[in-house]
């Protein structure tokens, strides 16, 4: 077995930063859904911001310090 050297820097900083982007707009969704459900409107963008918050975890868990 020969061990390979990998010469291209390949860092997963993008996925973090899009997937803390990913969260920050989950949380206005979440809290923009609730004031525009009082408003007597549809409740789907607080459902979908709240399915993102409860699943948005995973892709952290794929992340790895080389």
């Amino acid at each position: 077995m020969q061990e390979k050297v990998l010469n291209g820097r390949k860092n997963g900083m993008l996925v973090l930063l899009l997937t803390l982007a990913v969260f920050v707009l989950a949380v206005f969704a979440t809290v923009y859904g609730g004031i525009w459900l009082e408003s007597g409107k549809s409740p789907a963008l607080m459902i979908i911001g709240i399915v993102v918050l409860c699943v948005g975890w995973l892709p952290f868990c794929g992340l790895k310090v080389l």
